[in-house]
């Protein structure tokens, strides 16, 4: 699925992914460390209704749980707030 579809997502596919919140949006080259939520690939894309997490290898996907989405939300945020100040922006 496009990023063009989103304005908040967080997409991890084991090797690469994207994150975009706030109108800020980045290529991730290693996966994202969010606190409290084991992430071997994610798509969390609130506003297409997906919230899907592979927390192990070898594992398939599941639907993320309330406290991992909310954690998500808080990493997308500090994520577009640190991209932010780096660029000289205001939060």
């Amino acid at each position: 699925m496009s990023l063009n579809y989103t304005t908040v997502r967080l997409w991890w596919n084991g090797e690469r992914g994207q994150a975009q919140c706030d109108g800020i949006e980045r290529e991730l080259r290693q996966v994202p460390t969010v606190e409290g939520v084991d992430i071997d690939q994610i798509d969390y894309a609130p506003e297409l209704r997906c919230f899907l997490i592979k927390r192990k290898p070898y594992t398939g996907p599941a639907d993320m749980e309330p406290p991992e989405i909310e954690a998500v939300k808080r990493w997308l945020h500090c994520f577009a707030n640190a991209v932010k100040r780096e660029l000289g922006m205001r939060s």
